[in-house]
């Protein structure tokens, strides 16, 4: 996968269009992880996943 930088509407927009799957790495920041879900990532690489899961889960 990309970097999380790269990841952008644009680029999100053209890998859906190629069917291409989204997992930018290394996402550990929440603030990040959320906005990157907005974007429609399929999954991300993290060193905290726990963190990733809350944000997933429905509370």
């Amino acid at each position: 996968g990309p970097t999380q930088r790269l990841v952008t509407p644009e680029f999100m927009s053209a890998a859906k269009r190629h069917g291409l799957l989204v997992h930018p790495y290394t996402v550990n920041a929440e603030g990040d992880m959320r906005g990157l879900i907005e974007l429609g990532v399929d999954g991300m690489f993290t060193n905290f996943p726990d963190r990733l899961m809350s944000l997933r889960s429905p509370h």
